[in-house]
């Protein structure tokens, strides 16, 4: 009988989480399993890449779902909010009414969902937590990942998917190095090559650095917007192209407009495939406060960009001062950054080369043979 795995999601909307997953998913190692996708909303661009024998449940209807007279919309967005905050507030309704069946092995895949699988997980099945970020980087949410970090404390396994991020939670109590493990995040090495030979439409004249992630806050594009303007000023010629799209849209879209950089700073929305604006762009840039395992950070160095990046959560347990420039989230050591990068060649083409160097001691199937070690565990009855 095939081990039944359950996964607990927010939805499918492109993004590394959400990458990993279906990473998983879609790996012919996992073939043997009965795989079953819990999200809270159905919705994202990632929903198509489920394969058929996966078994995908839903909280709610994401807003592509809903009804386009507006009325009708209203009325189904109310009773969707207040149906998510009942069920997330009792999450013993979500075990009643969604996944009744008993699950071998069942997954919080973010690091918020892990005190609810805590509140309702049962004895004789595997649970597993995931933190893929730096659990103490963003302060303003201290109160959540307090329960986080004291929910991770009562399952049978968390897995963190950087060195760093695990540190940050021993900080907050030693204890929780008892049931940790860390996993680094895969990426598929032949897919990535052969989707970024798909042909796009890439003219640009000047440098181009290329950004993906998610338009939101901790991604810090508010502050490369504002570098990218005073370089631009000081005759330092470039583009910026941004892959991905997010909450922030409308605030970064104005910011733009109003110092008049449309011309240089290029949002481009979500792509299904971000590779060929990856393999085309002079550079990869990461400007954000916070992260967990970054698989862009990987992508860019199987694709051999050199590359700027912040110097949090596990970024360096991927690049180091040879190959990448690592920086603070700091304004002033972001431009002189990318105006190195720039204007220097030979310091640029060196980085070049030492990326295909170091992306040679990464082997996928070490990762794969921990995940596997994991779903097929058997947990004394």
């Amino acid at each position: 009988m095939k081990k039944k795995v359950l996964f607990f999601i927010h939805t499918m909307r492109g993004g590394g989480v959400e990458n990993v997953l279906l990473n998983i998913v879609n790996n012919e190692q996992f073939k043997d399993l009965n795989i079953t996708i819990l999200l809270i909303r159905k919705e994202g661009d990632f929903l198509e890449f489920i394969p058929n024998g996966v078994n995908l449940k839903f909280l709610a209807l994401g807003n592509e779902f809903l009804s386009k007279n507006s009325i009708i919309n209203f009325f189904q967005k109310s009773f969707r909010y207040l149906k998510l905050n009942f069920l997330l507030k009792f999450p013993f309704f979500i075990r009643k009414f969604y996944i009744p069946e008993v699950y071998d092995v069942e997954n919080a895949f973010l690091s918020d969902l892990i005190p609810i699988l805590d509140k309702i997980k049962r004895k004789n099945t595997y649970n597993i937590g995931w933190i893929h970020g730096d659990i103490y980087a963003n302060k303003a949410e201290i109160t959540l990942k307090n329960k986080v970090l004291k929910s991770s404390l009562n399952l049978d396994k968390v897995i963190y998917v950087s060195k760093k991020s695990l540190k940050s939670g021993i900080l907050w109590n030693p204890n929780l190095k008892k049931n940790a493990q860390v996993i680094y995040n895969p990426i598929n090495k032949e897919e990535i090559l052969k989707k970024s030979l798909q042909p796009i439409d890439f003219n640009f004249k000047n440098f181009v650095f290329v950004c993906i992630g998610r338009l939101s806050g901790v991604k810090g594009y508010e502050d490369l917007i504002e570098v990218h303007k005073k370089l631009i000023s000081n005759n330092i010629i470039h583009d910026i192209v941004v892959v991905g799209k997010g909450e922030d849209e409308n605030i970064l879209k104005t910011k733009i407009l109003n110092y008049k950089i449309e011309n240089t700073f290029h949002l481009l929305g979500h792509k299904q495939n971000p590779y060929p604006y990856l393999k085309n762009a002079d550079a990869y840039l990461l400007n954000s406060k916070s992260e967990g395992y970054p698989l862009a950070v990987k992508e860019a160095l199987l694709l051999g960009k050199p590359m700027i990046v912040t110097n949090v959560g596990g970024v360096s347990e991927i690049v180091n001062n040879s190959n990448a420039i690592l920086i603070d989230f700091n304004q002033d050591q972001l431009y002189e950054a990318i105006k190195k990068m720039i204007v220097d060649n030979d310091f640029r083409n060196q980085l070049r080369i030492n990326n295909e160097k170091h992306y040679e001691n990464y082997n996928k199937n070490i990762i794969y043979n921990s995940y596997r070690e994991l779903f097929f565990y058997k947990k004394n009855k």
